[in-house]
């Protein structure tokens, strides 16, 4: 596996919530897992720690 190979691996993955592919996922540094530009914010991926500060 070349660089480029392994740099696309660790840049994709997939959301948390919906499975989608996504190629630049978003990181909640709340929670510390990746999701989609739908489910980014706290609020739309029901993020523990937004429910335990409720």
């Amino acid at each position: 596996m070349g660089v480029e190979e392994g740099r696309d691996m660790v840049m994709s993955g997939r959301c948390a919530v919906c499975g989608e592919l996504v190629f630049l996922p978003f990181r909640c540094v709340r929670c510390n897992r990746f999701f989609c530009g739908e489910h980014r914010l706290p609020e739309a991926h029901g993020c523990l720690d937004v429910q335990a500060r409720v």
